[in-house]
């Protein structure tokens, strides 16, 4: 349930950044993920605007744990400001193929994906969290984000 909302929040914002041409004074925002000591792959990073007037950005890390984070199109940035940070991180559990799925649908069963969480639960929501940025405007902001902990799934 949790990464609907991470995954609808990002609709949102490209939805409303869809025939912009874009935002002005963007900053540079990059860094690296890692979760107990090891790089953290495929996470999704999310800038929450304390700031009023602000738009949300986000970033998916690599398997390296690195990231670069975006606000209406690839690489442009995030408007200065302040920020809270959240981080989630989803595992399909026992995923059926398409073929098998299908087959299940048209006889009117229901097939969910069992989900799990791979991020400590507090950095799922902006409450909890205790990651926070002050981008700064005309420079490469590098973010460093050290989680630690069991994950919300387990």
């Amino acid at each position: 349930m949790k990464h609907i909302i991470t995954i609808t929040l990002l609709l949102v914002l490209f939805a409303a950044g869809c025939g912009q041409r874009g935002l002005q004074g963007l900053a540079q925002v990059s860094g690296t993920i890692t979760l107990n000591g090891q790089p953290l792959d495929g996470a999704t990073i999310s800038l929450l605007p304390v700031t009023e007037g602000l738009r949300a950005a986000g970033a998916v890390s690599d398997a390296s744990g690195n990231f670069r984070v975006t606000t209406l199109h690839s690489n442009d940035g995030v408007q200065p400001g302040e920020y809270l940070i959240t981080v989630s991180k989803v595992h399909l559990e026992g995923v059926l193929p398409a073929a098998e799925v299908r087959k299940l649908l048209s006889q009117g069963k229901k097939y969910d994906t069992p989900q799990i969480q791979r991020i400590p639960e507090k950095y799922l929501k902006a409450e909890t969290s205790d990651l926070k940025i002050a981008v700064k405007s005309g420079r490469n902001n590098k973010l460093v984000l050290t989680l630690e902990g069991e994950a919300a799934g387990k």
